[in-house]
C-alpha cells in the first residue's frame, strides 16, 4: 500500500509492514488457544458467579422483609422508635 503512493520506507521497516498480516494472524490464533485453556474456567467462575447473585438476592430479600415488619414504618413500632430505627437503618 505505501509502494502504491510512492511513500519511500527503509527496508526494516517496509519488511514490518510486510509482517503486520502474519503477525496479526498469529496474535489472532494465540487468542484463541488462550482462551480455549482458559474456558473450562470461564464456565467454573460463571456457575460462581451466578450462585452468588442467587444467594445475594435471597438474604437483600429476607433483609428488606425483616425491615419492612420490624423497621422505622411498621406498624407496631412508635414513632419515637421509628425515629431510632431509622437512624441505626442509616448506619
Amino acid at each position: 500500500m505505501l509502494k502504491l503512493h510512492k511513500y519511500e520506507t527503509d527496508d526494516e521497516d517496509q519488511a514490518a509492514v510486510n509482517s503486520i498480516s502474519e503477525s496479526w494472524e498469529e496474535l489472532l490464533d494465540l487468542a484463541n488457544r488462550k482462551d480455549y485453556e482458559v474456558i473450562e474456567f470461564k464456565h467454573s467462575y460463571a456457575n460462581i458467579t451466578r450462585d452468588n447473585v442467587i444467594k445475594f438476592k435471597k438474604e437483600l430479600e429476607l433483609a428488606h422483609e425483616a425491615y419492612r415488619r420490624d423497621g422505622p414504618g411498621a406498624e407496631h413500632v412508635s414513632l419515637e422508635e421509628g425515629v431510632e430505627l431509622l437512624a441505626q437503618s442509616k448506619d
